[in-house]
């Protein structure tokens, strides 16, 4: 082990490419990084387009079991669920004469379990609560904020808590999960609503044109460390060219095969060990979520096919003659 880390660590030894392991490491995983950043934007813009968000809606005259709808929230892949029901428009002092007003299940509106009501971000750029005057009766202890409006189309609108007593609806409005499959979970929910009078029609509010999600799983580029820790493994082993007599002094003082090539495949992990590092550096500093734990397991398969590949290259090393050996400089 000694030997090993000498000849890596040494003053002399290849520092030079001990830092181009590290670069190679940190380049990679900042490609990989950035991929899963643009896949971020590019979902969360879609999101707030509705791609993630599920209309469902009967035929005049149909309703759908209040209950039904929003018990959707607390199914696998479903991040909230709820009915969106028209009140008309109201006036509000601070917010202008002709709002638009929608009754809403809390399931839907989580805001609407602690305030009276929710006003839309277009409407109140505030911070936190306000209250909320109206025309007649007491004002209104209100939340402000996003509310999944842009997905609803909320955000010009004043939401209220919908009435314990309403038990059907005519329409109900799902927001999946971030990853979630539109494609795959409109079947299970129309499965899983109660209706009278007719079919239920399901669609989402965006139809995107290509599936980012599949798109990015399906990228070739996700096995760059795969292929980099390969190529750097064969590069190292073909630096062994370069130390041909001080391989051939270790075969001359007694070394076995076996024992030159416990050295070298010390050695290689721990050239190994750099790239993996070089990855992990970046999932570390970089604000990359979940993806930490895809890139990092990334950079480790890398440093493994960095290890393997080195030591398949070094079989020639390891069985070459030492006469052979001391000629190659």
């Amino acid at each position: 082990m000694r030997e090993a880390v000498s000849n890596v660590l040494l003053p002399g030894r290849g520092v030079w490419f001990i830092a181009a392991t590290l670069l190679a490491g940190t380049l990679v995983a900042g490609h990989g990084a950035g991929t899963w950043l643009d896949l971020q934007g590019d979902l969360e813009t879609q999101i707030s387009e509705g791609r993630s968000t599920v209309d469902m809606v009967l035929p005049d005259g149909g309703q759908i079991r209040r209950q039904s709808c929003e018990a959707l929230a607390s199914m696998e892949g479903v991040a909230r669920a709820g009915a969106i029901v028209e009140l008309g428009r109201r006036a509000y002092p601070q917010l202008g004469e002709s709002i638009r007003t929608v009754a809403v299940s809390r399931s839907l509106l989580p805001e609407l379990t602690t305030a009276r009501a929710a006003v839309g971000s277009a409407l109140w750029t505030g911070v936190g609560s306000l209250r909320l005057l109206v025309p007649k009766g007491e004002p209104l202890h209100a939340a402000s904020g996003p509310m999944y409006e842009s997905a609803f189309g909320l955000s010009s609108a004043v939401a209220i808590p919908l009435e314990p007593l309403a038990s059907t609806v005519t329409s109900c409005a799902v927001q999946l999960e971030r990853y979630a499959d539109v494609k795959l979970m409109i079947p299970r929910l129309i499965a899983a609503v109660s209706v009278t009078g007719g079919d239920v029609a399901a669609s989402a509010r965006l139809t995107a044109p290509f599936d980012l999600i599949g798109q990015y799983l399906g990228r070739l580029d996700r096995y760059l460390f795969v292929v980099g820790g390969m190529l750097g493994g064969l590069v190292a082993a073909g630096r062994y060219a370069l130390r041909g007599s001080e391989l051939a002094a270790y075969r001359f003082a007694g070394a076995t095969r076996a024992d030159l090539a416990v050295i070298l495949s010390l050695e290689q992990a721990l050239m190994a060990g750099f790239f993996v590092i070089g990855g992990l550096g970046v999932c570390a500093v970089l604000p990359i979520g979940d993806a930490r734990l895809v890139i990092g397991a990334w950079a480790v398969l890398g440093g493994l096919a960095w290890w393997s590949s080195a030591n398949v290259g070094a079989l020639r090393v390891v069985f070459a003659n030492p006469m052979t050996l001391a000629k190659d400089r």
